[in-house]
């Protein structure tokens, strides 16, 4: 899969590729820390296209990132874990802000999103967590955080120029 530790160094080149941390690493909790459930999703989501993420009226593809030290220039990149909407697993995806991934700095305990994996499978997940972590933050000290989920999402994204944290989303079904 890959390296249990990831370096500083790396992590902190990656422009939108830092992750969520126990309170004790977090800078701001935006939302509850604690492993909130999400109550079910009965909005009709439009179709999307295989490998596709909607998070609010933003439609971006995606690629693999796998371990990436950025994220692609234009849509998102699946940087770690399952983009499957079906195992009951998690997959987190990267992108740029300011750029396509930048509707994920506004996500709220509530909100939406949509991904269609690349087998043509569509699932809306609700965002039930949002962190704030230094740039720094390395994939060691958050793991736990955003993967106790089952099948879920995180999305994680720049804050914007010359800042030195990142947001990052949990969302489940």
């Amino acid at each position: 899969m890959f390296a249990s530790k990831i370096s500083h160094a790396a992590i902190a080149l990656a422009l939108c590729t830092a992750v969520a941390v126990p309170a004790a690493y977090a800078i701001d909790s935006l939302t509850p820390n604690s492993q909130a459930t999400a109550a079910p999703v009965t909005e009709m989501q439009p179709a999307l296209s295989p490998a596709t993420i909607q998070v609010g009226s933003t439609c971006l593809p995606y690629v693999d990132a796998f371990g990436a030290t950025t994220a692609p220039q234009t849509g998102a990149g699946l940087w770690l874990g399952s983009d499957s909407t079906t195992d009951g697993s998690w997959g987190y995806f990267i992108g740029h802000n300011p750029g396509p991934f930048c509707e994920v700095m506004g996500l709220e305990q509530g909100d939406l999103i949509s991904i269609c994996d690349r087998q043509g499978h569509q699932r809306a997940y609700q965002v039930v967590k949002t962190f704030r972590v230094t740039d720094d933050t390395c994939w060691e000290y958050i793991e736990d955080d955003v993967t106790g989920y089952g099948e879920s999402a995180v999305l994680q994204t720049c804050c914007g120029d010359n800042a030195h944290y990142r947001i990052v989303v949990c969302a489940a079904v």
